[in-house]
């Protein structure tokens, strides 16, 4: 056979090499095609979810903002407050749906906080969680964020001094002072002999140190005499160069340009170095502290902090009257104390309180809706019947409450008659003070018999020089043995007043100095003393209108008068317990160089005498 070669036809091969390309260059785009459109979907995912992102974080700052808001009227948020928050949404986000949650992860507790101006101070704090979950109503991208914090409260009483304007210090003689000063406005530190502080002195504005308010140079004028500790406990001194602001030796323009009162002072650039000297315990330029009450009613002053509080069954003062006929009407409804002014007045936190008015019906809760007192027991009065009902004593009888008689002590009898004034009345009241959270209102108890029957006196002393008997009660026997009137905590009345003698020629008290001190103290009457009888029974004196302070036209003599021995036992005297009392110069004369008596020894004015309550500390300790 023989062989043949065939020539086949290549025609159409370009075509196939074509669809090869072609084929390979789809494959290509196909796969570039594929990765541009995941690259855009993740780009378009990534743009979702920031955005997403950037709406929970506004979600966030949404209900931050609204959770503090609360705090600017009230002191913690009640349920419906956490459902307003729940419920918000930031504005301009109208493309997300938000799920919010407000929960509180920790109960309140008692802290110190440990960082910033209020480093130190006790706090009520809580911790709290707010989260939400956004979502991109178009795409369903969802994000989730949270944000913890802690709530801080931190009460105002904690600071020695505060002061919402500028503070001035400028004492004469040395001046200590242990506890926190705080000023919302500038303060001026200057001392002509010692100013000390023993805690943190801080300012919203500036701390000035080498000029007055009034201008002068404190350092000419007084002297660089201003001390603080440091985190140590050193004292360190407060130069006149170390103020935030200095009228000489600052940069700048004057900080004080908008207050012509003011004097002129600028930047000091040193400033640094006091804070590093009293390791953070002098500060200015600091937050303003501001009170809930302040922040909700900008109008009110912070004496607010100490008024008694207007709630139901209180009195108050509408301001309709005038000074010499205030109007006085019951609290309503439409006036009682808010749950920030309730929360914020001294009078309402949780302790005993203390009232004393000049009628029952002025003690807190002791007056109905139509201005008249309760019929019901409501405090007591101190200066008419020994019950303290109110009631006027019986003809000849003393006036002054008899604290209730407890087991074996019975505590000393109030003097009445030296607390009466004609047309005025006496009345305490003294309650456990607590606080209801649901209500937000205080809740008291009276337990004015309770504390009374503790005594009302100051218990009188047993003095003697040596072996030397000088003063000590002998009626009833038992006054010291069975410690009679030394459970007292409130005491209004004493038998003897150690200092200086007020005036000796009184025909209302009398002195006597044993062991070089000065007693003052309230004869009755004088008695010899028959012996050898111990315990024998007053022959009276024949001649009393001799003794000093002699005064038997008083009631108060025959029911609350004591046997005392005086003067190593050679005579009996009768003492009664008298009111506490002090004189201020600042109220009695308008100038302390002022003598108001023209050289008479030792003369007071009415004005500038107060009554004083003590309260025994070491008792209310024990108590």
């Amino acid at each position: 056979m023989n062989g043949k070669i065939v020539k086949t036809n290549e025609r159409g091969s370009a075509t196939v090499i074509a669809l090869l390309v072609l084929a390979l260059l789809l494959v290509f785009v196909a796969l570039a095609v594929s990765r541009t459109t995941n690259e855009t979907l993740a780009t378009s995912n990534d743009t979702s979810e920031t955005r997403t992102f950037t709406a929970a974080e506004a979600s966030l700052e949404n209900m931050t903002q609204q959770f503090d808001a609360i705090f600017d009227f009230q002191l913690s948020p009640a349920s419906a407050d956490i459902t307003n928050i729940k419920n918000s949404a930031p504005p301009n986000f109208t493309g997300y749906n938000f799920a919010n949650d407000v929960a509180q992860t920790q109960a309140s507790q008692q802290v110190v906080i440990t960082g910033g101006l209020l480093q130190g101070l006790y706090a009520t704090r809580d911790a709290w969680k707010l989260t939400t979950i956004t979502t991109d109503k178009s795409n369903g991208v969802e994000v989730k964020l949270d944000r913890t914090f802690f709530n801080d409260r931190v009460p105002i009483f904690q600071f020695g001094i505060f002061y919402d304007d500028d503070l001035e210090f400028h004492p004469g003689p040395r001046f200590d002072f242990g506890g926190r000063v705080h000023s919302n406005g500038n303060l001026f530190l200057a001392a002509g002999t010692g100013l000390y502080f023993s805690s943190r002195v801080s300012a919203h504005r500036e701390i000035l140190t080498d000029v007055g308010r009034n201008g002068r140079n404190a350092l000419s004028q007084w002297g660089e005499n201003v001390w603080i500790r440091d985190g140590s406990g050193t004292y360190q001194q407060l130069k006149a160069n170390m103020g935030s602001a200095l009228k000489t030796g600052g940069t700048g323009g004057n900080l004080f340009f908008d207050n012509a009162d003011m004097p002129a002072v600028s930047r000091n650039p040193n400033w640094s170095i006091p804070n590093g000297l009293f390791d953070g315990n002098l500060m200015a330029l600091q937050k303003d502290l501001k009170l809930p009450m302040k922040l909700t009613r900008p109008d009110v002053d912070y004496i607010e902090l100490i008024k008694r509080g207007k709630l139901i069954g209180d009195l108050w003062n509408n301001g309709t009257g005038t000074a010499a006929s205030p109007s006085i009407v019951p609290v309503t409804s439409a006036n009682l104390d808010n749950e920030i002014f309730a929360l914020s007045r001294y009078a309402n936190k949780a302790g005993i309180r203390v009232s004393l008015s000049d009628s029952k019906a002025k003690l807190p809760g002791c007056v109905t809706s139509t201005g008249s007192a309760v019929t019901t027991v409501c405090g007591i009065r101190l200066d008419a019947d020994d019950s303290g009902d109110g009631s006027e004593p019986g003809s000849g009888e003393a006036r002054g409450y008899q604290p209730k008689p407890m087991t074996g002590y019975q505590a000393t009898r109030l003097n009445g008659e030296r607390f009466h004034i004609p047309g005025r009345e006496v009345w305490i009241k003294v309650e456990l003070v607590s606080f209801d959270q649901a209500t937000k209102l205080p809740v008291t108890a009276d337990v004015t018999a309770d504390i009374l029957s503790l005594g009302v006196t100051d218990p009188a002393p047993r003095i003697f020089e040596g072996t030397t008997k000088r003063f000590e009660i002998q009626n009833p026997s038992n006054y010291y043995s069975s410690g009679i009137d030394t459970r007292s905590i409130i005491q209004l009345q004493r038998f003897v007043m150690s200092g200086e003698i007020i005036n000796s020629s009184s025909n209302w008290l009398s002195d006597r100095t044993w062991n070089v001190t000065p007693y003052n103290l309230v004869i009755t009457n004088q008695q010899t003393i028959p012996t050898p009888t111990p315990n024998p029974t007053p022959t009276p004196n024949p001649n009393p209108n001799a003794v000093p302070g002699l005064d038997t036209g008083f009631a108060d003599h025959k029911d609350h008068k004591r046997l005392t021995y005086i003067d190593n036992n050679t005579k009996y005297e009768w003492i009664v317990p008298f009111p506490i009392e002090m004189f201020d110069t600042r109220e009695g004369v308008f100038n302390d160089d002022v003598d108001p008596c023209n050289g008479a020894l030792n003369c007071v004015t009415r004005n500038g005498v107060m009554s004083i309550v003590e309260i025994n500390v070491a008792n209310l300790r024990k108590f």
